[in-house]
């Protein structure tokens, strides 16, 4: 499994956040055993090919010494750039082997339902932030694969694909963190020493919660959609529609979102001039080629000698070079 299988391993991750449910009638946290089955199995079989990838070329690199691009002087210069021979195996493996951590399945699968006490909301912080930078080293390695990309339709479809699955993550995101403000709301409501109350409204409490989604009676495909749809919607407005209140983490999810959404919208930019960049370098080049020839034909109606070709030819070239490289500059000059 190479980097062109990134994208589709990337999707399965915020599956593990559609694990918890809410049980309505008992008032508790559940999970759904058959998302859990599902995410883990799916998650796992896609980990063993990538790992056996990395096994098999630790050992090409130790057998041979051959040397690779090294993925982090890649990203840092811009351009392929290969580490020395005795950092090969790190730079192989610096990303890679984050990239591959079953994070996702224990944070969610196991930790967040042992979480317990007066010390709940601290630890479910920490898993928050773990989810997050263990996220970091795959989208990473997604534009890395980017970046060796050559063939312009494939870009688009994969800045498409990158929205796509930027509302799939905020949508599941979202979900999640309803489910975490919801049980906030039950301890707050057992705060008081004469013990819980039988009572409890919050006045900040999330749009999801009202809306029934998290419940465990809702079926998968409901939840999944009307989270996506979710992220879309707010994508599409940079997230100015959002409401929300003094809870720390629905403020970070709201910057979160804003910050997606440039960051994407600054991508497609880029590569957008990039590649009006490359078709006006080929049809410069496709220009120079038929000049050359008419040149070429020239020379030989007029049965010009053959050292004088010879002589000629270079002065034309860098005439023709010259005059190419001022017409690019003239198209990249504003209108």
């Amino acid at each position: 499994m190479n980097q062109r299988h990134a994208p589709s391993r990337v999707a399965l991750d915020p599956l593990f956040l559609y694990i918890p449910i809410i049980d309505e009638c008992n008032k508790c946290l559940g999970e759904d055993k058959t998302v859990r089955n599902a995410a883990l199995i799916l998650r796992s079989l896609s980990d063993i090919p990538f790992l056996i990838r990395i096994v098999i070329k630790i050992r090409v690199l130790i057998r041979t010494k051959i040397l690779l691009p090294c993925p982090v002087l890649s990203f840092m210069y811009n351009r392929i750039r290969y580490g020395p021979p005795s950092r090969n195996i790190l730079c192989l493996v610096q990303v890679e082997f984050l990239a591959i951590l079953s994070v996702p399945q224990v944070a969610v699968a196991v930790l967040f339902f042992k979480v317990k006490g007066s010390g709940y909301f601290y630890e479910r912080s920490i898993i928050n932030l773990v989810l997050l930078f263990q996220y970091l080293p795959r989208i990473f390695r997604i534009y890395l694969h980017a970046f060796s990309i050559k063939k312009i339709w494939i870009k688009g479809v994969l800045n498409f694909y990158l929205y796509i699955h930027a509302s799939h993550m905020l949508g599941a995101i979202w979900y999640f963190l309803s489910i975490q403000r919801g049980t906030i709301c039950w301890h707050e409501g057992c705060k008081s020493p004469e013990g819980c109350k039988a009572i409890h409204y919050c006045h900040e409490i999330d749009t999801t919660l009202q809306s029934g989604n998290t419940a465990g009676q809702v079926n998968f495909s409901t939840k999944f959609f009307y989270t996506m749809w979710w992220g879309f919607r707010n994508m599409s407005n940079y997230g100015t529609d959002l409401k929300t209140s003094n809870y720390l983490w629905e403020n970070c999810f709201a910057i979160l979102i804003s910050a997606i959404v440039l960051l994407l919208f600054s991508y497609l930019i880029g590569n957008v001039q990039t590649c009006m960049q490359q078709l006006t370098s080929t049809n410069l080049l496709e220009v120079e080629k038929g000049k050359e020839g008419e040149i070429r034909y020239w020379m030989s109606r007029n049965c010009l000698l053959e050292y004088k070709k010879i002589k000629m030819m270079p002065n034309i070239n860098q005439n023709l070079l010259d005059n190419m490289d001022a017409d690019a500059k003239l198209v990249k000059l504003p209108g």
